[in-house]
């Protein structure tokens, strides 16, 4: 199964609208989490904390990311979103 990452959900409430974007990516496969972490610029670091130690590493931009589903034959999920 694959899930689909959209860069924001919006909730239309009656007196206003409420709008979470999407911050963070974990993946999961081999017994191992891993994350990509989105910042309001839009830009992507990677996160392995057997690999990378305590950091993060500048993947670019978000739209440059080729396949955002998957990372190191990990599959995506759980998706994170924030409120802004």
């Amino acid at each position: 199964m694959q899930i689909t990452a959209s860069l924001a959900i919006q909730f239309d409430e009656p007196n206003h609208n409420v709008k979470y974007c999407l911050c963070g990516i974990i993946y999961h496969g081999s017994f191992h989490f891993t994350a990509r972490i989105i910042d309001k610029a839009m830009n992507t670091y990677y996160y392995d904390g057997m690999k990378t130690g305590p950091e993060c590493i500048l993947e670019g931009k978000f739209n440059t990311i080729l396949n955002i589903h998957e990372v190191e034959q990990r599959k995506a999920s759980t998706l994170i979103y924030t409120l802004l």
